[in-house]
């Protein structure tokens, strides 16, 4: 919408906006995505790392410019290939013989020449390659901050390269300090970084860098397999049974000897498993984020059809960075605050899970004294917030999903699953919305309100009646530029329409959330395309809802239910008076209508603030 400006358009707070893309352009990449059905999955965590088991099993590289990558290993007696992105030259070359693929298609076949990672012209070459997967515990990632070792800094070049940063001089000396141990004895490098933690702390320690060891080691034959079978994936090439080596085995036992020289010491004794008494969990088991999740739930996750956002904030150290989305940073509050409820909600739903499984210590690392980190833009700067969560156990014998949302949301009458979540979007929306909340003091007061709402009829039901997106889109377009121009932008409705989206986006993430672990061990119900398509094209066009509201407006608040129904859904919905288009225009008036009387109803009860039991 912001880059659909007219020449009269005044953007004296150009400078106020983030311009980024709407919080509903994934879902609509992801349907385009699709529709051309191409294979995708979103990963649960670590996407790289998921890359590379897939990749593993496939026997194909993987393309990337994750430096993770780089330290992946494998007991695959195949060799594990990676391309660095960056390495790959966008120059099509057309080939003079053909591939199996290409010679069946009878195509021309053409390629794009890259280089793949080749340890002996890397900053890696020095080190021995089973060491690889110590280097985070050096270095630090997602999971871990840098281990503390003082003799590290005896080792650093004489002379650095001046181009060279702080950062990449620091990793340097760290990787020359872990050549030294270039022998296959594991002991000697985990015995120097293990002496730097005190022996209260060394058992359960020890575990945890295990567990972070372990994301660094693909087992060839299950994870990849089992991505496969979801994607409907096969390897084209025959797959060894065996392993070459197991480097878990390796691993396990160098850090069992080195724990139990330490433990023995001091007169400790460690477990055959090297596991803390009070943890009956293997750590190399719970590496994976989705570990004993229904299957319902990793399959809606593996759809996008669940947000990642709630599994770093619960199981990643740091918290989560929400995304930028087009805001007034100059308000108080950021957009994110809308929504806030909604995603502490998610919070809470995955912690009854975990609670249930009891893996809540296990796995929720982002979980810090009852709270998640997440960091969302104050004053235009990212700063962190604590989020506070408590554990909610659905009833998944005795509630269905329509009354978990209506016992959090509101009752209404409405029956239509269109009207229903129209209705929740916008009644939490204005709850929690600090503009809207100053503007109007009713719900049904709203020109946003009014406007989307209309809008958002016009789309469904124009669409219905098998009218073409693109012609829809060409008529709205026409609309938008006969459109009154204001003197100046209005970046406060652009804040409000944000609101919207995020509030509509995340009330469906969270009614599939909790879908995904009801449907546990019933029958698996995948969303309807009807269903998944509605809430991204309640917003087809926002440039349009944005003039539409100026509109309003402009007009007195106890003409704007006439003039929506008298002359602006009908002209949304075209000028081409027949049959059809009267039907089209009966349907979207009389929808509204219900809407708004539900709305009103709302409004005369004072129920606004109903509560929301799921948050803390």
């Amino acid at each position: 919408m912001t880059n659909n400006r007219t020449s009269k358009d005044s953007w004296d707070k150009e400078s106020r906006v983030i311009n980024k893309l709407p919080p509903l352009s994934t879902s609509v990449f992801l349907d385009v995505v699709e529709s051309f059905q191409f294979k995708h999955v979103a990963w649960g965590s670590e996407g790289h790392l998921h890359s590379a088991e897939l990749a593993v099993y496939l026997n194909c590289p993987v393309i990337s410019l994750n430096s993770d990558l780089f330290l992946v290993n494998s007991d695959s007696p195949m060799p594990y290939c990676f391309i660095p992105l960056d390495s790959i030259f966008w120059e099509v070359k057309r080939l003079n013989v053909q591939c199996e693929r290409c010679e069946t298609l009878r195509k021309t076949c053409s390629v794009l020449s890259c280089k793949r990672f080749c340890l002996s012209n890397s900053p890696l070459k020095c080190l021995n390659p089973k060491l690889f997967p110590l280097l985070p515990l050096l270095l630090g990632n997602d999971y871990t901050k840098i281990v503390h070792v003082p003799r590290i800094d005896g080792v650093p070049r004489p002379q650095y390269p001046p181009e060279w940063s702080e950062r990449l001089c620091e990793v340097d000396t760290r990787v020359n300090w872990l050549s030294q141990f270039n022998n296959d004895d594991l002991t000697k490098p985990l015995r120097a970084i293990l002496s730097e933690v005190g022996k209260e702390q060394l058992v359960e320690m020890g575990n945890r860098m295990m567990k972070y060891v372990f994301v660094y080691i693909i087992d060839s034959l299950e994870p990849g397999q089992e991505m496969a079978q979801f994607l409907n994936l096969s390897p084209r090439l025959y797959r060894p049974r065996t392993r070459q080596w197991n480097m878990r085995d390796i691993y396990t036992d160098a850090f069992k000897s080195v724990l139990h020289c330490f433990c023995s010491c001091g007169n400790e004794e460690v477990s055959e498993n090297v596991e803390p008494s009070g943890n009956s969990v293997n750590a190399g088991t719970v590496v994976d984020i989705m570990y004993k999740w229904p299957v319902s739930l990793v399959n809606k996750f593996r759809r996008s059809e669940c947000a990642t956002y709630a599994l770093d904030a619960l199981y990643v150290r740091g918290g989560v960075v929400l995304k930028v989305v087009c805001e007034d940073i100059d308000l108080p509050q950021s957009v994110n605050k809308v929504s806030e409820e909604l995603r502490a909600m998610q919070y809470n739903v995955l912690l009854g899970l975990e609670d249930r499984l009891e893996l809540i210590e296990a796995k929720c690392y982002g979980l810090i004294d009852h709270s998640v980190t997440e960091h969302t833009l104050l004053n235009g700067e990212f700063q962190p917030m604590r989020v506070s969560c408590r554990p909610y156990r659905l009833d998944q014998t005795e509630q269905s999903l329509e009354e978990f949302m209506s016992e959090h949301f509101g009752q209404t009458q409405l029956t239509d699953p269109f009207d229903r979540q129209l209705y929740w979007t916008i009644s939490f929306w204005f709850r929690n919305s600090q503009i809207a909340c100053n503007q109007c003091e009713k719900v049904s007061d709203s020109p946003v309100v009014l406007a989307f709402s209309a809008f958002a009829y016009v789309s469904k039901f124009t669409r219905i009646n098998n009218r073409q997106i693109s012609e829809l889109i060409d008529h709205f377009q026409m609309i938008c530029e006969s459109a009154i121009s204001c003197e100046e932008f209005r970046i406060s409705l652009v804040h409000q329409l944000t609101e919207l989206q995020l509030v509509a986006y995340e009330l469906s993430l969270l009614r599939e959330l909790v879908s995904g672990i009801m449907q546990s061990g019933k029958e698996l119900r995948q969303t309807s395309e009807t269903e998944k398509y509605s809430v991204w094209r309640m917003f087809g066009s926002c440039r349009l809802i944005y003039w539409l509201t100026i509109c309003l407006e402009q007009i007195p608040s106890s003409d704007r239910i006439q003039y929506l129904t008298t002359k602006m859904i009908p002209e949304l919905i075209g000028r081409r008076w027949n049959r059809t288009t009267q039907s089209t225009v009966q349907q979207a008036v009389i929808a509204f209508a219900s809407l708004l009387k539900a709305i009103q109803t709302k409004d005369e009860q004072h129920s606004s603030s109903s509560p929301l039991l799921l948050c803390s």
